[in-house]
């Protein structure tokens, strides 16, 4: 038996979205998966919406996301 992952990502297809401008394209994709490689704190929460909304699995990679947070400052 595999494991809920294994199950979910055979056979599917994976958009990796690596700039805002792409989560159009992937919610008019066929792919029913996302792997977020972008975003901040303030943008990541309409990002997950709208591909959620879209029927699609999200994955967030936060090293890429937020590796500049432990030089910013949040008011």
């Amino acid at each position: 038996m595999n494991s809920p992952i294994v199950d979910m990502v055979q056979s599917q297809v994976i958009a990796a979205i690596h700039k805002p401008e792409l989560i159009d394209e992937a919610v008019g994709s066929k792919a029913n998966i996302a792997f977020l490689l972008t975003g901040d704190l303030l943008a990541i929460k309409d990002y997950v919406h709208r591909l959620k909304s879209a029927g699609m699995s999200v994955f967030i990679h936060f090293d890429l996301n937020f590796r500049t947070l432990k030089n910013t400052r949040i008011p």
